[in-house]
């Protein structure tokens, strides 16, 4: 295909802000569950040494003492590390994701309060963002110590403001070392449990890496990507735009019922010293194209009142992460792979995947066999707004089939289709991901009571790649092989189990018999369970 085919069929051009489309001048490399993208950004970080390089964090969530391996005698530890990088003169900075609401509320209320409100959506958010989540996590880092100084003390900034419900859900890491920007990005936190191989084979309960105390009874399946080229290049573009914003934020102190002083501001001063830029350059190896694609609200909740969400968003009107991910599904001649948290998107994208599987489009969804919220085992059975989904195509369903994996939690968000397109990143397919959306949740009346619609919409990033190269190069394929027999747990390198998972006219038999030709390799182990539609 030439590079208007392509551009034409994957990925959206002219889109307006903030990125284009690039052509033959980016490399991705999919890195799959914990223990690989860990290492890789460990790595990366590493060569991360002199005054003009650059370590630059975006995150959903961090823990301070997060530990990059699962051997018990490597204790290397996220905050320490970055410690000491800043230390060293590495400009280190971090984002962090907090929700002012959730601090005016904690003002006249206790976290016992709180939680005797048995609302699960609110003790997520004190979770994630409260005194014992980011806020703690946060303070834990600027307090660090480095040979009698606090290195990151000016450089660790919470992104407190987005729409009433939304929360800044975008995760990156930037390494600049010299003139060379490499990115990494997806689903993954830097969170203990998030530390798994592939194999997911420890016994259960397994031992939280960074927190040897506690044991966790599911295993985690995620995913990201490593980006060189003008694609690393624009994600370091939306750190910077974020960081510019986060350092304008109004000042904000808060005294918690509880007794926590947040104090001096949520934002201290920023260090004067400049933000590394880095400078294009293009990797030997390269995809035909890619395009990195954000969502942002439209609102922003940045006044004196918390639940006042009628201001212009900083970061302007942009729903990238949806428009690809529609021309992508438009695109679709035979398969489209999912795997995600949720696929809950009635807005956004079931109308066009429903135009796709109508057409003939085989879809496969894969989902988690446990729950992370509420700490159990999933029921294999379709429900909510995919349940409707699949319900309103009738006959048509038999188009599409979904799978939960056992005893896992499965939170990457990517997709896969045709063999010729993949899309990796930070976004849910879930409207609130994809586009603007509202809600009027249990947690914004409990905030305070009100009678209208609030903001719900989250950031994100992603980023789409085409590649179109031949079966032994091309990434699209490799990512759906490795998958696959990841689920399957077989041999994705044994060559008659290849060469099945090649063969899509055999390969698609795995999710439906009426699909293809069986395949001719066995499976027992396998961890998918078809949910029942």
């Amino acid at each position: 295909m030439t590079f208007s085919e392509i551009t034409s069929r994957f990925l959206p051009v002219n889109s307006g802000t903030p990125f284009q489309v690039h052509e033959d001048d980016s490399l991705a490399t999919p890195l799959v569950d914990g223990e690989e993208y860990f290492t890789a950004v460990r790595m990366a970080m590493g060569r991360a040494t002199s005054s003009g390089d650059a370590i630059y964090f975006l995150g959903w969530r961090f823990d301070a003492d997060f530990r990059f391996s699962l051997d018990p005698a490597d204790n290397v530890r996220l905050g320490p590390v970055l410690a000491e990088k800043a230390a060293t003169g590495v400009d280190v900075r971090l984002i962090m994701s907090a929700k002012w609401q959730l601090l005016d509320y904690l003002q006249a209320h206790t976290e016992k309060e709180l939680g005797d409100e048995r609302n699960n959506d609110l003790d997520n958010v004190l979770r994630w963002f409260g005194p014992a989540g980011n806020i703690g996590q946060g303070h834990a880092l600027r307090h660090l110590t480095v040979a009698g100084r606090t290195p990151l003390a000016g450089r660790v900034l919470f992104d407190y403001r987005g729409e009433v419900t939304g929360v800044h859900h975008q995760k990156c890491v930037v390494i600049v070392r010299g003139d060379t920007v490499t990115a990494f990005l997806g689903g993954i936190d830097f969170l203990g449990d998030r530390l798994d191989t592939a194999r997911h084979d420890s016994s259960l309960p397994r031992r939280n890496p960074t927190k040897p105390e506690d044991t966790l009874n599911y295993y985690w399946h995620d995913a990201g990507v490593m980006l060189e080229g003008s694609a690393a290049f624009d994600v370091l573009g939306v750190f910077l735009r974020r960081w510019e914003a986060c350092s304008r934020q109004p000042n904000r102190r808060y005294q918690l019922k509880d007794g926590l002083n947040i104090q001096p501001a949520l934002n201290p001063t920023i260090e004067a010293s400049g933000l590394r830029a880095g400078k294009i350059t293009t990797p030997a190896t390269r995809m035909k194209a890619a395009y990195v694609a954000l969502n942002f609200p439209e609102h922003d909740a940045a006044g004196a009142d918390p639940l006042d969400d009628s201001t212009a968003s900083s970061y302007g009107t942009i729903h990238t992460v949806g428009v690809m991910y529609a021309k992508a599904i438009r695109a679709a001649h035979k398969y489209i792979y999912i795997e995600d948290q949720y696929v809950a998107a009635p807005a956004a994208l079931f109308p066009v995947l429903g135009d796709a599987i109508r057409r003939g489009v085989k879809v496969i969804a894969v989902l988690g066999g446990y729950d992370d919220d509420t700490q159990a085992s999933v029921e294999p059975k379709v429900t909510g707004a995919l349940g409707d989904f699949l319900t309103a195509l009738g006959t048509a369903s038999s188009g599409a089939r979904v799978f939960h994996v056992r005893e896992t939690i499965v939170h990457s968000k990517l997709m896969v289709v045709d063999d010729k397109f993949f899309a990796i990143g930070s976004a849910n397919f879930s409207d609130r991901s994809m586009s603007e959306t509202t809600d009027t949740s249990a947690l914004g009346n409990l905030l305070k009571n009100f009678n209208k619609k609030v903001g719900a919409t989250d950031s994100e990033l992603h980023v789409g790649i085409v590649d179109d190269r031949p079966p032994e190069q091309n990434a699209a394929l490799a990512l759906r092989i490795r998958l696959w027999a990841e689920h399957l747990r077989v041999n994705q390198w044994d060559p008659a189990t290849r060469a099945d998972l090649i063969d899509l006219s055999r390969a698609l038999s795995i999710f439906s018999t009426a699909w293809g030709k069986p395949v001719r390799f066995s499976y027992p182990k396998s961890r998918l369970v078809p949910a029942a539609q």
